[in-house]
């Protein structure tokens, strides 16, 4: 919640501390009790309306002069979809009834990347069916799909020093790479979801699974973004479950022979031209100074109509906006000042 600890806090040049905690207790109520009291409704209107959203969108809630900006860059991965269109028109409705100013929009191009029907099997040592998403921009399999052993590796030292596993002449070569790092923090274990699938190339594999970024899992897959860079090919890749990718470790430590049938249809098509949306909020103070607040929320076509990211803060952020601007009028914050950048 820290944009609206942001509007809560915001304080004036030159008022006393008495006169900002009279100002913080008045937003507070009106954030809590006011217009916008239960203002996820807003996002429950947006998701029960468009449902997931395909695309790759930037909405920004800019406020300026003195004022506070809210830039907000949602993510909407899959670009290239009418629901992603229809969405923005929808937002920019909503910012009109709102009353802010300077609505606009901006072509963007934007990358194209459409999921398809996917799946994953353990067919060695037993056979089972691994819960398993896409990860963004991947490549397909063949229709056949592409069955290959597993090597499972810790890190990316661990590939380098263990590709030998495979029992082939080359490093790695014809298996399919399993990365199974321990969870250390996001901005860190997400390494091996971003450029897994390039490391895993490199040394020869034919497909890259990824552990899932997260501290544990209920048997669930979390998808996301990667990157080839300068992959010498472009190979599948996709995110599995922490159960699973801790199981076939385990098998593989017992010695046990993996293999998995990896099966996607995923493609990439030509970028698209969306539209970054834009809406000023005037401030009432400091004229020639200018602060942004930024935040990605993202929304993939998965999970919960496509919200269960953290496109919640989409709600968020737009109900910052307009509460900064309707306490404003009222005399409450006509002189908020958002210092900081999310």
């Amino acid at each position: 919640m820290l944009i609206l600890g942001e509007i809560l806090n915001s304080r004036s040049r030159d008022e006393s501390p008495r006169q900002h905690g009279f100002k913080v207790n008045h937003r507070r109520k009106y954030i809590v009790n006011g217009d916008y009291k239960g203002h996820y409704n807003i996002l429950a209107e947006l998701v029960d309306t468009f449902g997931p959203r395909d695309g790759t969108q930037t909405f920004f809630f800019y406020c300026r002069s003195d004022l506070f900006i809210i830039i907000r860059n949602c993510n909407l991965f899959q670009t290239g979809s009418g629901q992603l269109e229809a969405a923005i028109d929808w937002m920019l409705e909503k910012s009109h009834e709102e009353g802010l100013e300077n609505i606009h929009t901006e072509d963007v191009s934007v990358p194209h990347w459409v999921r398809n029907n996917e799946s994953a099997w353990m067919v060695l040592p037993r056979l089972h069916k691994l819960n398993m998403l896409g990860l963004g921009s991947s490549v397909g399999t063949p229709p056949e799909g592409i069955r290959a052993e597993v090597l499972v590796v810790k890190d990316f030292d661990d590939l380098e020093a263990n590709a030998h596993l495979s029992n082939r002449t080359s490093p790695a070569a014809g298996t399919s790479v399993a990365h199974n790092p321990p969870w250390v923090s996001y901005g860190e274990t997400v390494q091996y979801r971003a450029s897994g699938a390039t490391r895993a190339a490199k040394v020869g594999a034919v497909a890259s699974l990824i552990r899932s970024v997260g501290p544990f899992s209920i048997n669930s897959p979390h998808t996301g973004h990667q990157y080839y860079g300068d992959a010498p090919a472009k190979i599948p890749t996709a995110c599995i479950t922490v159960e699973d990718a801790a199981m076939m470790e385990r098998m593989q430590d017992r010695g046990q022979k993996i293999e998995v049938l990896l099966t996607m249809g995923a493609m990439n098509y030509p970028d698209f031209v969306s539209r970054n949306s834009i809406v000023e909020v005037e401030g009432l103070e400091w004229p020639d100074e200018t602060v942004v607040v930024s935040g990605p929320p993202s929304s993939w076509d998965v999970g919960s109509q496509g919200a269960m990211d953290i496109e919640g803060e989409c709600a968020r952020d737009a109900v910052g906006v307009s509460v900064a601007r309707r306490s404003g009028r009222d005399g409450g914050a006509s002189d908020v000042k958002v210092e900081s950048a999310v």
